[in-house]
């Protein structure tokens, strides 16, 4: 079945193959509850754990938000939440939490990290090419290139973006 947004032209979806895959995510994702019983956020963070394990991710996440507020220097919590925040949708959330983390302390040589750190800057590339193709599709194609822009400029190795921006220039006859 075809969507409305598969007939705009010229619209390039984004490759299935370089959409953000769960198998991915889960490849960072906490494994187990944290080992500190007994402190501050231990079982909100044990029962957001529970709830990614059971794929609850709403519940996982109101959890991991009590956990990370009750222990804010606890750096598992605060990637659980984070995690949390990319997998239930709320990318600029995330990556502002995440920005302000890694200002307060150095995750240089976390690979865990920096893998989450990926993945949002991908899922934020990727809403910056939805935002462009729904900015399109209502005429105003200066917001439509603003966000192709954005979106490139966070993945600039996804040819998607730069076809993206060709496209819109082309509607704009911009001929640059």
């Amino acid at each position: 079945r075809q969507h409305a947004a598969d007939h705009l032209d010229p619209v390039v979806q984004p490759p299935v193959a370089q959409r953000p895959s769960p198998a991915t995510q889960r490849e960072f994702a906490p494994r187990s509850a944290p080992a500190a019983i007994g402190q501050p956020g231990y079982a909100e963070a044990a029962a957001a754990y529970a709830a990614t394990n059971q794929g609850n991710m709403a519940a996982a996440l109101s959890h991991a938000r009590s956990a990370a507020n009750q222990a804010p220097l606890n750096l598992e919590y605060q990637r659980l939440l984070v995690y949390l925040l990319l997998e239930n949708g709320h990318h600029g959330e995330a990556g502002e939490r995440a920005t302000r983390l890694e200002r307060a302390e150095a995750f240089q040589s976390d690979s865990q990290w920096q893998k989450l750190r990926q993945t949002l800057s991908e899922r934020l590339a990727w809403d910056h090419f939805h935002e462009a193709m729904q900015a399109q599709g209502r005429g105003d194609l200066a917001a439509a290139l603003a966000q192709a822009e954005a979106g490139l400029q966070r993945m600039p190795q996804v040819a998607a973006h730069r076809v993206q921006i060709l496209g819109i220039l082309l509607l704009r006859q911009d001929y640059r």
